[in-house]
């Protein structure tokens, strides 16, 4: 009996709705430092498309649940009242400011400085 070498089949189906919430976990834990609010989004948002479950999701359902995702944990974030929710607010406002400056033709190095200086976040070396 002959064996035939194969490559293993990946799995071009894409990610089911788990699958992308997991993702979208741990991206926005670690972009955001506020990892709870980011479990308690995807618990949310999974509740949203919940008839969605169990079956590989198109690229444009990944982009809707990316979406409904990210505006749960936005909303949560700027109404949070918890220290990682301000933490985490003050990074979106360092970042904006940041973008909105390098779009202006700053340096990134000096805009970051600046922008997170602005929203009393330090810096590290």
């Amino acid at each position: 009996m002959a064996v035939q070498l194969t490559f293993p089949v990946c799995d071009q189906g894409g990610r089911t709705l788990d699958g992308e919430l997991r993702s979208l976990v741990s991206t926005w834990s670690i972009q955001t430092g506020a990892a709870t609010h980011a479990d308690t989004s995807a618990a949310i948002t999974g509740r949203h498309f919940v008839d969605w479950g169990g079956r590989p999701l198109t690229i444009s359902e990944r982009r809707r649940v990316e979406a409904y995702f990210r505006g749960v944990l936005r909303r949560r974030i700027i109404a949070g009242r918890d220290a990682d929710a301000r933490e985490a607010r003050s990074l979106m406002v360092a970042r904006s400011i940041e973008e909105d400056l390098v779009l202006g033709g700053w340096e990134r190095a000096q805009a970051t400085r600046q922008a997170y200086a602005t929203a009393g976040i330090v810096l590290s070396a």
